[in-house]
């Protein structure tokens, strides 16, 4: 800290002649200069392993140095200096003195060959030189969804050219990508089913010689130690047949649209174009025909908006294609020419309908429903793109150019938001197996627009957990400190919009649902329970354009990941009526009596983060700067003094706000909407007494682990949650599938309830030695990261959840 710096510069200065007075009056002076050469240093553009830049700090903005790790280098010191007082050694000698010793070191010279030769540190020294193992350069890379496309690519290449020895992979690298002459895989974890397990490990041994190895980590958890102690079970069982469910209306119809649009671009592409998956439609802004805008250099013209370069390389039809038309409206028209030409693809439909409910649809019917849901898709696009259009226009004369910059910056993000990702989001295509309805975490550097070889990007009820505002993340070696929210730039530049705004209200007996618009009746629960609102409800945002980094806060080599809050999850999709085509129910699930499991098809998950006070966030209407709220309060009201003094997200330094503003939203938990299937089990009607929350809860673990198990999934791949049922309010349970729009896992399980009720109690009875042993949860059964919450509140109880269910579906 600072008496240890000042300590050490008066031992310095007294080493060097001064006396005590002298050394006190020199100290700040000496200090200064050191720090202004450091700096001198760091904007010196030829000194690469300094850096200088502005930082906030509680008192205002100041220049702050930081060293650059990947340009420093190791070399062998051409002296050595040992300390008389710690035995430390050092490269180079101060006056006699070191920072170690509190200043009263004596540093006397050393040789190589005595350092080689001493007790302490010849062994290691010797080992450095002479152990075969440090012959072997070791250059390791991060390969990860969450980097760049073309940075992968780039780190791919060098992996395989043998410039990198050592790729850290997610699973990624797990299909689709070949590379050849790896001699060893090393498994983080165990791959949820053997199908993965050979994918991954199979990577290595492709060399003629067939040398290799493949190596498996088996953590703390119950699956991976189950596969630990009998991997020849794991490694024996049958491959997992795919799964598709025909009877899905809505999947074979995603399909189906998805059939159109390929059909086509093949249409007006060259003969053997190639194109990626995710690139094969191209992106939004080149489906609408809109211009993508410049950012603006300093010092350069601000030019105009630039004009629609066209469609190039692209085969205009004859009979359908229209003048001047975007290529949207193309494909409009393209399903016009089949609803007037049915003949030309019916027999194509009909193999493709064949076993779907949709066998018994229209031909017309069918292609009016999906000329009608794309251009419902595509002109809210478009709208959204023309506001930021006519904004950049408004503020292009003579406005800030960062504020410019940042309207061209979010506009270009919506125009490079590819094709398959927005009609996926907006369920016009199937989602499952693309990187669709994701939320970015990205860092605002309008002025430069600089890249960043990353593409931070999470699940909306996963960034809730890692990118919340306060939280920060590792990803491609750096970390990112996520400080706000993006926004949408309207007419009005001082007040921008951050995404949906909703009201969740509560009833007396536990029932949640949520409102657009702020119910202040003292009305009843939606389920019709006749109990009154808990309170007057809580206020969520959910965030439409992801979160941002700072620009005064850019990434860092150095710092760890951090999560803010907690992310709770609720359903109302059992609440209110529903279509009786979207709901199924089944009694007695896997033999216990009474329990009614009822499946809803296209459920809503409603995800929330209050922050670390549980009081929610703080939000600049300005800038979209963040901050965990301390207290309740509006306008300036208890608000943070780090929230009143913050700079804005796309500024370096200084203050957003002017000391008679407060432009903040205030006490706004954040949330996030998700739309997929939702499994829900009604015990009240069991009766028996053992069925309490802590039970439910168990069970509602075992289930999942043991759907991850049975399908060969991730565990991720499903989510779990409690909730009040029925009338009375009793507790429930809630399994739903993780991926937006659903992967149907839990459809399949609802028609194999047997088969995963008897997986679940197996999870949780492990082996006679375990079951009399474990009460509450372990790492051999139930106790995973997703179940740390309910086990740090007393909610599992596997003890008490396995007798239970001997009891029930054993007894008379």
């Amino acid at each position: 800290g600072r008496a240890r710096r000042d300590l050490l510069c008066l031992s310095f200065l007294q080493a060097s002649g001064c006396d005590e007075e002298e050394a006190c009056a020199a100290r700040e002076s000496t200090l200064k200069a050191a720090y202004d050469h450091l700096l001198s240093q760091a904007r010196d553009p030829k000194v690469r392993w300094l850096e200088a830049d502005s930082r906030e700090t509680k008192t205002g903005s100041a220049e702050a140095i930081r060293l650059v790790f990947e340009h420093l280098q190791l070399r062998r010191p051409p002296s050595l200096f040992r300390c008389q007082v710690t035995g430390e050694i050092w490269p180079r000698s101060m006056a006699g003195r070191s920072p170690n010793a509190n200043g009263k070191s004596n540093l006397r010279p050393l040789t190589h060959e005595d350092a080689d030769n001493d007790v302490r540190l010849g062994r290691a020294r010797r080992e450095l030189l002479d152990d075969p193992v440090f012959r072997i350069g070791i250059w390791a890379e991060e390969h990860s969804a969450q980097l760049d496309s073309l940075e992968s690519r780039r780190l791919q290449d060098l992996f395989t050219f043998g410039a990198r020895n050592v790729l850290s992979a997610t699973t990624t690298l797990e299909v689709g990508i070949d590379i050849g002459g790896l001699s060893g895989v090393v498994l983080s974890n165990v791959p949820p089913g053997r199908a993965n397990y050979q994918q991954r490990s199979g990577r290595a041994g492709r060399r003629s010689d067939g040398s290799s190895v493949a190596a498996t980590f088996a953590r703390s958890v119950p699956y991976d130690l189950a596969v630990f102690r009998d991997f020849g079970a794991f490694f024996g069982r049958p491959l997992r047949k795919p799964t598709v469910l025909l009877s899905r209306e809505r999947f074979a119809r995603r399909h189906l649209n998805s059939f159109l649009l390929g059909e086509f671009f093949r249409t007006i592409y060259p003969k053997n174009t190639k194109a990626g998956a995710m690139q094969a439609f191209q992106h939004m802004g080149w489906l609408c025909g809109q211009p993508r805008l410049p950012i603006v250099r300093p010092g350069h013209l601000r030019p105009e908006v630039p004009s629609w370069p066209g469609y190039s390389n692209i085969r205009a039809a004859e009979d359908w294609w229209i003048p001047d038309g975007n290529m949207a409206e193309q494909f409009e028209s393209y399903l016009d020419f089949f609803s007037r030409n049915p003949d030309v693809i019916s027999n194509s439909i009909a193999t493709l309908c064949r076993d779907t409910p949709l066998s018994q649809t229209s031909f017309s019917a069918f292609i009016e429903s999906a000329r009608d849901h794309f251009h419902e898709t595509w002109y809210a696009w478009k709208e959204d793109y023309l506001i930021l259009l006519r904004n950049w226009e408004l503020v292009q004369p003579d406005g800030k150019l960062s504020v410019l910059n940042a309207i061209a910056h979010q506009a270009n993000t919506l125009w490079r938001r590819t094709v398959i990702e927005e009609l996926a989001t907006k369920r016009f295509l199937p989602r499952y197996g693309f990187p669709i309805g994701l939320q970015s975490l990205v860092s605002p550097n309008y002025i430069h627009d600089a890249g960043e070889p990353v593409n931070l990007q999470r699940d909306g009820i996963l960034a809730l957990s890692e990118y919340v505002p306060g939280s920060s993340v590792l990803a491609g070696g750096r970390t990112y400190k996520s400080h706000g929210l993006v926004s949408f730039f309207k007419h009005n530049d001082k007040e921008r919009e951050f995404g949906l705004r909703l009201w969740r209200y509560k009833c007396l007996r536990g029932h949640q649902w949520y409102r657009i618009t702020h119910d202040d009746s003292p009305g009843c629960c939606v389920a019709k329970c006749a109990e009154p609102k808990e309170n007057g409800g809580t206020l969520l945002l959910v965030p439409k354009y992801g979160y941002s980094t700072a620009a005064w806060d850019p990434p860092s080599w150095s710092g760890n990941p951090e999560r803010v809050g907690t992310t709770g999850i609720a359903s109302s999709s059992f609440l209110t009526p529903k279509a009786p085509e979207t709901l199924r129910s089944l009694a007695n699930l896997g033999g216990l009596q009474g329990v009614l499991a009822t499946l809803c098809e296209g459920g809503e998950i409603l995800a929330s983060n209050a922050g670390d006070h549980n009081l929610g966030f703080a939000v600049c209407t300005r800038c979209g700067y963040a901050e965990s709220e301390a207290a309740i309060g509006s306008g300036r009201e208890k608000l943070r003094s780090s929230f009143e003094l913050h700079t804005a997200l796309t500024q370096r330094k200084g203050r957003c706000w002017k000391s008679s503003e407060a432009p903040v939203l205030r006490n706004h938990h954040l949330g996030a909407l998700h739309v997929t299937d939702v499994l829900q089990l009604d015990f009240s009607g069991s009766g028996h007494p053992g069925w309490t929350p802590s039970t439910i809860a168990t069970l509602g673990h075992a289930l999942r682990l043991a759907a991850a198990q049975i399908l060969e999934l991730d565990a991720r791949e499903i989510g779990m949650t409690l909730c009040a049922v029925g009338d009375s309010g009793s507790t429930g349970l809630q399994l739903f599938d993780s991926s937006a729009g659903s992967a149907g896992h839990v459809s399949e399980l609802f028609t194999n309830g047997d088969q995963w009720l008897a997986t679940a109690r197996q999870l949780m009875r492990r082996d006679e030695e375990h079951e009399s042993r474990c009460a509450t949860a372990c790492l051999y059964c139930l106790l995973t990261s997703y179940s740390q919450s309910d086990y740090e509140k007393g909610l599992l109880q596997r003890a008490q959840t396995s007798h239970l269910l001997s009891d029930l579906l054993t007894g008379p």
